[in-house]
């Protein structure tokens, strides 16, 4: 996956992998209720939702 853009982490720190990147998404979802799992994100399963 190739980003254009840059993400920071919560405390303002560069997310400077796909991994952390996909953590960072993971834990955003959940905190607005939506428990979706990494693999899913990595997976495009998320459009079968």
């Amino acid at each position: 996956m190739k980003f254009n853009h840059y993400i920071f982490d919560f405390d303002g720190t560069l997310a400077d992998s796909e991994h952390t990147t996909m953590l960072l998404w993971e834990k955003l979802l959940h905190e607005y209720g939506m428990n979706i799992e990494i693999s899913a994100l990595r997976n495009d399963d998320i459009l079968n939702l």
